[in-house]
């Protein structure tokens, strides 16, 4: 019987990976109780069997050092998010600006009638200020009159850029009525686009006598702007 013990006990240490069966050996093995063919060794546990490990999470210390390194690294990142979006914005609002008066030099060209470009607040009517940053309209003016003759004579509506854009355009000039010739006649528009809390100048959109708009960007990051919010 103890002979038959032995080779059962020789035999599993041979199954044993060889760290394991030269640290404990045989002297380590023992019967499990739920199998009584089953070695196993004294306090040590094989693959396949229940293993409770102990899980280790953050203390209130780690984790409050790991928020404050996010703090630091967020406060670091966000003033040049800030920039970033900024600066999309002013881009954005010089290409709806010239785009709207191509399409408007171009309209009425194809069309053979005068064709309006005004600042608009509501998106169907012109304002009669110098007030651009909260919308335009593209109409059709036939008659050459100072506001959309109907809903149909609107060709195209821009919304403002937002707050933190001011946009105004130059006295006497609240509006651009492109002749069927593609000439917008009268004085030379400029319309002024400044940005941020204090506001800077950002840069201009200017369109001649022959109604061609062009942009220029001004980089100086403190030019003041010229115009009154």
């Amino acid at each position: 019987m103890a002979t038959t013990s032995r080779q059962g006990t020789d035999k599993y240490s041979q199954s044993l990976t060889p760290v394991t069966a030269r640290s404990y050996g045989r002297a380590g093995l023992r019967r499990c109780p739920e199998s009584p063919t089953a070695w196993t060794l004294c306090g040590c546990h094989f693959p396949g069997s229940t293993m409770r490990q102990r899980l280790r999470g953050f203390t209130i210390t780690e984790l409050m050092i790991c928020l404050a390194l996010l703090a630091i690294l967020l406060g670091l990142a966000l003033p040049g998010f800030a920039s970033i979006v900024e600066r999309v914005r002013i881009i954005n609002s010089f290409h709806a600006l010239t785009a709207s008066l191509m399409s408007a030099r171009m309209a009425a060209i194809a069309r053979g009638a005068p064709v309006t470009v005004c600042p608009s607040a509501d998106g169907r009517h012109c304002r009669t200020d110098l007030v651009w940053d909260e919308g335009w309209l593209v109409y059709l003016d036939p008659g050459r009159e100072g506001q959309p003759g109907h809903a149909d004579a609107i060709l195209r509506h821009e919304s403002g850029p937002g707050r933190g854009i001011v946009i105004r355009s130059t006295q006497g000039r609240h509006r651009v009525r492109y002749q069927p010739s593609g000439w917008s006649g009268g004085n030379n528009l400029t319309l002024r686009v400044c940005a941020g809390p204090l506001p800077r100048h950002a840069g201009d959109v200017i369109v001649n006598l022959a109604g061609r708009p062009r942009s220029r960007h001004i980089k100086a990051p403190d030019t003041p702007c010229p115009i009154a919010p």
